[in-house]
C-alpha cells in the first residue's frame, strides 16, 4: 500500500510542474540551498521572486507558489506573505519556518501563508507542501501543534469571507473613513447625504463585527486597505 501511494506521488509530481519564487524572508542565505532541492524536479522551476511566471512546453502557465523562509522576529516575511495575500490575483505562499512555536506559525498563517513547513521537513515533505498550496489547498507541518494554528486559520478565513460580503460602495466608506474622512467628508466625496454614509458605515461595523472607529483603522491597516504611508 505504501509502495503505490509513493508511486502515485511521483507520478503526480511528474505531470505537474510547479514554478516555484523562492524569497529569503529573514534567511537570504537558505535559498540557494532550497532552491537547488526544488530545482533537481523534472520540470520544476525555481526563481526569486519578482521575476515573471513560467510558461510549460505547451505554452500554459505554469502554477507558481512562493516559498518564504522565515525566522523569527518574521517582520519581513509577515510583511512579504501578507503583500502576497493581497495581489490580484493573489499568490499563494508556503513559508519554511526555522522554529517549532506555533504561534510564529500561527501569525504566519494569521497573515496570509497558505501553508507552513518546518525546516526539519524532507524534500519530499517540502514538494508534497508546494504542490498542495499551489493547488490552492492548506498545508501544515505535522510537526506543529494543530489546535492553535487551526483556529487562526478558522478566523482568517471567516475574515476573508466577511469583507467579501461588502459592497463594492462599502468597501470605499471603509477605505474614506479608515484614510481619515468624517461622514461629511465621505458624503460630499461620493455625492451622497450623511445619512447614506452613516447607514453605509454602520453596515460595515456590522458585518466586520467592528465596535469603533479604532477597531474600524486597525482591520483596514491589517487588510491593507489603507497603510500609514
Amino acid at each position: 500500500m505504501q509502495k503505490t501511494r509513493d508511486a502515485a506521488f511521483a507520478g503526480s509530481r511528474r505531470s505537474t510542474p510547479i514554478h516555484v519564487f523562492v524569497a529569503g524572508g529573514e534567511c537570504p542565505l537558505v535559498c540557494d540551498g532550497v532552491g537547488a532541492l526544488i530545482a533537481r524536479e523534472p520540470g520544476w522551476r525555481v526563481s526569486l521572486l519578482g521575476e515573471p511566471a513560467g510558461r510549460s512546453p505547451s505554452g500554459r502557465t505554469v502554477p507558481g507558489v512562493a516559498l518564504v523562509v522565515a525566522a523569527p522576529p518574521g517582520q519581513v516575511s509577515m510583511e512579504l506573505v501578507s503583500s502576497l495575500s493581497r495581489q490580484q490575483p493573489p499568490r499563494p505562499a508556503l513559508a519554511l519556518s526555522t522554529v517549532d512555536d506555533p504561534r510564529f506559525v500561527a501569525d504566519l498563517l494569521g497573515h496570509g501563508a497558505r501553508g507552513c513547513l518546518a525546516i526539519s521537513s524532507t524534500t519530499q515533505d517540502l514538494l508534497r507542501a508546494l504542490r498542495d498550496v499551489a493547488a490552492g489547498r492548506a498545508y501544515l507541518d505535522r510537526s506543529f501543534a494543530a489546535d492553535e494554528m487551526e483556529r487562526r486559520v478558522r478566523a482568517q478565513r471567516a475574515d476573508e469571507d466577511a469583507y467579501a460580503s461588502l459592497t463594492p460602495r462599502e468597501r470605499e466608506v471603509l477605505q474614506l473613513v479608515a484614510g481619515g474622512l468624517t461622514n461629511d467628508d465621505v458624503a460630499l466625496r461620493l455625492a451622497v447625504s450623511r445619512r447614506t454614509v452613516e447607514a453605509h458605515r454602520a453596515h460595515v461595523m456590522n458585518k466586520l463585527r467592528l465596535r469603533g472607529s479604532i477597531d474600524l483603522l486597525r482591520y483596514a491597516l491589517r487588510r491593507g486597505v489603507v497603510s500609514l504611508e
